[in-house]
């Protein structure tokens, strides 16, 4: 009897562990980098009012990056001549 009784304590124990698991993981957010502007300029104030936690997630469409960067580097030259 008693090993009945381990052996559901041990199967009671992963199933709160499982349940504690997915609770964590659906606790997360998905955030688009710079909402809907992108990497457009001002996105300095973007993570104003967002409350970041460990297992979020941040999204940012590399494509727009980027074009983000040549045209800091662009402004950059023009500023230096």
């Amino acid at each position: 009897m008693s090993g009945k009784l381990e052996g559901s304590a041990i199967f009671l124990v992963i199933l709160m562990m499982l349940f504690i698991t997915v609770e964590i993981t659906d606790a997360s957010t998905t955030y688009n980098v710079g909402d809907g502007n992108d990497w457009t300029l001002g996105v300095s104030n973007w993570p104003s009012g967002k409350n970041f936690k460990a297992g979020d997630v941040l999204v940012s469409n590399l494509k727009t990056l980027a074009a983000a960067q040549r045209a800091d580097l662009h402004l950059l030259a023009l500023r230096n001549r």
